[in-house]
């Protein structure tokens, strides 16, 4: 059986990478001085779920301690990075289109702060990651899984790519082009570099070739670059398929030693090689020093996406490139149906609706998101919907699509879903504008496992009732801020009921009632499965009831009030807090009982004076520590705002983003921020990263 665990790490990773992707997009375009950070983010991201999804299918005592180890602390930093997002979507979505001037004003110079902060919150972010991939490569966790037997993750593309010729279409013309360029009688090497974007064919087009040539060649051999650049790893791939006994002797060599052995191999032989998917001149520029120039009539074939890199691979032998190009109105038209319908047949009733689409479409896949919107009503085998789009409804028929298990509607302007979308019974994930009623009728998606954002103060009572019917529903966003009794009750009611059954994250705005807190926890009853919990609004109080979530690692919390930290201290899993204090009080006390295994811990204080203290003992585990302080006067407190910070024994790296003005600076001239310790060197410590105004680039912690 999988664990769970490993499963989870996949699953949240995907889900932070399309939120970067998100990010990305036209609609964040404020973001333009950040967005290299957060493409690189995304990047680096793709590359570790890669390792994930393989040891997603691995039995779980089958990984070493080490391999846990880091597949644990990827998925605590996917969660770091998925808070911040959330967090800044959650701040730039808030606004008033009524604001007047001043407090448009307000809001700008607002957002031109939380974008100063959001990149410094990327640097942290881009260290951390790759404090991650060096430990991945320290680890050599790729020979290991190498090692392992474990099943086979098909590329989704490997049906079209191993089908037979006669099932491919518009593929005969360019095939036999490039077969008549490898075919040649000149002695020298020969590439060809098939470029052109994601989805028009090129790896199909080059694997046609390489199979359909029959000449005799002295060794071949296929490899895929992709966009993570494995030297060592490609050059011993190809030396697998022409000598496996050198390839057994070479698993601990460096590259010094893999490129002439690939090299002498290959020198007096007429080789074939498939080099499939580069991604950067760069890493052409690796493995053509592999790749000797006999003049024994050997052959190249190379596929990317980028014309310079197409260039490149030509321009040191003798070279053709071929543009992959989108397919014909004819040729598209055949493809579309047979991925569609058992033969090329379109039946009669969806002929109109399949013509309008195709015009529509530049190009066919299976992905539909960018077409006509009121004819994906007649695609009955659609699994995947996620439309991007200003548009401000639905069809009724969507209930229609009985197969459709995500439907992605965040980034659209619909105002109201179709009463029909509650007959959609294979429906896993429903996601929707925050502006969007529930509708009638939402407990019989009895699928459904993610619901986000609900706006309960748009709701029906009725509605607010049926998310109680969701049995197995494991992740809701949801905000309730109108302090509707009748509604309040509903709420308590559902929100037990789920907790009684599967839910395991609640991300939830509005409720600033710890009674309220109280009460669901209480009527549940049962030993809650939830393991994560947001609560955005400030609460006066810490919610005596929190102690009773023992499974939970993951809490987010605002308060208002003074004391209940031994509340959140007494849960027994918690691993990650982020805690906001609105409370006027001089300082927090952090003691040596509770928090045993909390290893990261965001504190953040609205209030001039508001400090923490750690005493002997206190979080022995703590790792990560984030501190959001204010200091806009000389602090009254006595020995700084945060004293103790010696006793983290664990403690790794520490944030500081601090709100410091220069005449307080004055004052307090060698910003002392612990009693007994200054801003110098502490062994334990090996970074102190500083934001806001106060600028310490390289700072670390010290007794004195």
């Amino acid at each position: 059986m999988t664990g769970p665990m490993v499963s989870a790490s996949a699953g949240v990773m995907n889900s932070v990478i399309g939120k970067l992707t998100t990010m990305l997009s036209d609609e964040y375009n404020h973001l333009k001085s950040v967005k290299k950070g957060i493409r690189w983010l995304r990047d680096e991201l793709s590359s570790m779920n890669a390792v994930l999804q393989r040891l997603a299918d691995m039995e779980d005592d089958d990984i070493d301690p080490q391999t846990k180890e880091w597949r644990n602390k990827v998925r605590e930093l996917s969660y770091d990075i998925e808070d911040c997002i959330d967090l800044f979507v959650q701040n730039h979505s808030r606004g008033d289109a009524k604001a007047n001037f001043v407090r448009k004003g307000v809001q700008k110079m607002k957002k031109l702060w939380e974008n100063h902060q959001i990149g410094d919150e990327i640097k942290e972010l881009k260290a951390r990651v790759l404090e991650e991939k060096e430990r991945h490569d320290r680890y050599k966790i790729e020979d290991k899984l190498a090692t392992l037997s474990q099943p086979v993750r098909l590329d989704p593309r490997a049906p079209a790519l191993y089908e037979q010729a006669k099932n491919l279409v518009g593929i005969d013309k360019p095939r036999e082009e490039i077969i008549c360029w490898i075919k040649s009688e000149e002695k020298q090497l020969k590439v060809v570099s098939i470029f052109g974007t994601g989805g028009m064919g090129k790896t199909t087009l080059a694997m046609e070739v390489y199979h359909k040539i029959e000449e005799s060649f002295d060794c071949r051999a296929v490899v895929s670059v992709s966009r993570t650049l494995d030297i060592k790893k490609l050059i011993r791939d190809i030396l697998f398929q022409i000598n496996k006994n050198e390839y057994e002797r070479s698993k601990e060599w460096e590259i010094e030693q893999l490129i002439p052995t690939l090299r002498e191999n290959l020198n007096e032989k007429r080789y074939f090689v498939l080099i499939d998917d580069i991604w950067s001149t760069d890493a052409w520029e690796h493995l053509k020093l592999a790749l000797p120039d006999n003049n024994n009539r050997s052959r190249i074939i190379t596929t990317t996406r980028i014309r310079d890199v197409a260039k490149s691979c030509c321009r040191d032998f003798d070279g053709h490139m071929y543009e992959a190009m989108p397919l014909s109105e004819d040729n598209s038209r055949s493809l579309f149906f047979r991925r569609l319908f058992p033969s090329e047949d379109c039946p009669e009733h969806v002929k109109e609706a399949a013509t309008v689409i195709l015009k529509k479409c530049d190009d066919v896949g299976d992905n539909l998101e960018d077409c006509h919107i009121e004819h994906i009503k007649h695609f009955c085998e659609l699994k995947f919907l996620r439309i991007k789009a200003t548009i401000s409804k639905l069809p009724e028929q969507i209930g229609n699509l009985q197969h459709l298990e995500t439907l992605d509607l965040e980034r659209t302007s619909i105002e109201k879903l179709p009463a029909s979308i509650v007959q959609l019974q294979k429906l896993v994930r429903l996601l929707i504008p925050a502006n969007v009623p529930l509708p009638e009728g939402i407990g019989n998606l009895q699928a459904l496992e993610v619901l986000s954002f609900i706006n309960l103060d748009i709701a029906s009572i009725k509605s607010i009732n049926g998310l109680g019917e969701l049995t197995i529903l494991r992740e809701i966003r949801m905000s309730h801020y109108d302090g509707d009794n009748s509604k309040e009750a509903a709420l308590i009611s559902s929100l037990s009921k789920l907790l009684n059954c599967s839910l395991q994250s609640l991300q939830a705005g509005g409720l600033r009632s710890s009674d309220v807190i109280n009460s669901w926890i209480i009527s549940c009853g049962s030993l809650p499965p939830l393991w994560r919990l947001v609560l955005f609004s400030e609460i006066p109080t810490i919610p005596s009831q929190l102690a009773s979530l023992v499974k939970l690692t993951r809490l987010y919390i605002r308060f208002g009030g003074v004391g209940g930290l031994e509340i959140l201290a007494s849960l027994p899993m918690l691993l990650s807090l982020t805690l906001i204090c609105d409370a006027p009080q001089l300082r927090q006390v952090i003691s040596n009982q509770g928090f045993q295994r909390l290893m990261k811990f965001n504190f953040r204080s609205r209030w001039i004076v508001t400090g923490l203290m750690f005493e002997p003992g206190a979080m022995p585990k703590l790792q990560r520590l984030k501190l959001y302080l204010r200091a806009e006067r000389q602090p009254d407190v006595h020995g700084g705002l945060v004293v103790g910070l010696h006793h983290l024994s664990a403690l790794k790296s520490i944030a500081l983003d601090s709100t410091v003005v220069m005449p307080a600076l004055t004052r307090w001239s060698h910003w002392r921020i612990a009693s007994g310790v200054q801003l110098t060197s502490f062994p334990s410590v090996p970074r102190l990263r500083s934001q806001g105004r106060l600028k310490i680039t390289t700072c670390v912690l010290s007794n004195i």
